[in-house]
């Protein structure tokens, strides 16, 4: 039998061969000299230089020296020649961070790297660190099956749902993971209709329905591996797929039967990760959530309109003092603090480019392998 070869992306989905480099100095010894003007005094100072911003990471010696640092933020404005230049304190810390335009993140630099292409599990695209690491949430990690993404409209939340559907899809053959794409009034997924392993969701009553639907799936599957003497289903040797369920408003989902709705889902992401379901779920207003946050272990915060909402997510309001549309924070059980990271982008002329790829490819992926094998066992014979 043939092999099933996922598309080549290369050609379709932009990625960088070179990064450009920023030069600081004139600006960096304008800033020294305003802070010594200002005596203000300091433990340490440190930069870290991204793809498309410079965060300056001051550690003041007194709460006096950080409010000075705090006071000056026009003064910054001018000196970097930014208008978005931002400033705020965090766990004694003051940040400053300088946006940039040479170089945005695209979705391929993600896509091209060694971390993606030899992962043998479900890596969804976040985004660049500060420091030009291409970071991921891995969903078939123990810790972290779900992702929850706190976004309010106009926040570049559905340019991140879209690269982290096309994460998906292109790591894997069509028999391997299906999405379950619900739209909503700012993010639509009708572009990836055309996918066999897609089924896409637009009504809200609808989408209540897929939900009972993909209950039911969770609980069949359990009886299932369980009749086969299997813990999870990456001990069983059947034909199993992983689905991600993707809600792009889940307030409008949950304003009605809410309770109702909240147990459900509870359920399906409790017993989900165990059978390879999935969950992604965004809203706008965390406390929408509420009932179900301690099931998301992966936490996407782009900025939130307010204070309240990135102090109950972050415990700090740091996503509230955000200015780059796209950016965020990314909090997992695998890091202390939150990480700032860059969004990456994509655009519809490449959505559409490679959901054609993808669909000429996926003709052959019932001859790929044999349908008896299971998800890891399907994985490894790539290798």
């Amino acid at each position: 039998m043939s092999e099933y070869i996922v598309p080549d992306f290369t050609g379709f989905l932009r990625y960088h061969t070179r990064w450009k480099r920023r030069s600081l100095g004139p600006y960096e010894e304008e800033f020294m000299e305003l802070l010594s003007e200002n005596g203000i005094r300091y433990r340490k100072i440190s930069k870290l230089q991204g793809p498309s911003m410079t965060r300056f990471i001051i550690i003041p010696k007194s709460a006096e020296d950080a409010r000075k640092l705090c006071t000056l933020r026009s003064y910054y404005r001018v000196i970097f020649e930014q208008k978005n230049a931002a400033v705020y304190p965090h766990n004694g810390k003051v940040y400053i961070d300088i946006p940039w335009q040479n170089d945005a993140v695209w979705l391929g630099d993600l896509l091209v790297s060694d971390a993606y292409n030899t992962s043998h599990g479900l890596p969804c695209a976040a985004g660049m660190s500060l420091k030009r690491e291409r970071v991921f949430v891995d969903l078939t990690d123990v810790a972290t099956p779900h992702l929850l993404v706190c976004a309010g409209r106009a926040s570049g939340a559905e340019t991140f749902l879209h690269g982290a559907a096309l994460s998906l899809l292109l790591n894997h053959a069509p028999s391997d993971v299906s999405l379950w794409l619900c739209s909503g009034s700012s993010v639509s997924f009708s572009p990836f209709s055309p996918l066999t392993n897609v089924r896409h969701f637009s009504e809200e009553a609808v989408i209540r329905s897929a939900l009972d639907d993909l209950l039911e799936i969770v609980y069949r599957r359990l009886e299932i591996i369980a009749a086969a003497g299997c813990g999870t289903v990456y001990d069983y040797q059947g034909s199993m797929d992983h689905i991600i369920m993707v809600i792009s408003d889940g307030d409008a989902i949950m304003a009605h039967r809410r309770r109702e709705l909240s147990r459900l889902m509870s359920d399906i992401l409790s017993f989900g990760p165990e059978v390879g379901v999935h969950m992604i779920l965004t809203v706008a207003n965390p406390a929408m959530a509420e009932d179900l946050i301690d099931f998301f272990q992966a936490i996407v915060c782009f900025r939130t309109p307010r204070k309240d909402d990135s102090l109950y997510l972050m415990g700090s309001e740091l996503a509230y003092r955000m200015r780059v549309r796209g950016d965020f924070y990314l909090m997992d059980c695998y890091h202390r603090e939150p990480r700032y990271i860059q969004g990456c982008s994509v655009t519809p002329a490449e959505i559409r480019k490679t959901v054609q790829e993808l669909s000429a490819a996926s003709e052959q992926d019932s001859q790929t392998v044999p349908q008896s094998m299971g998800f890891w066992q399907k994985l490894f014979a790539r290798v």
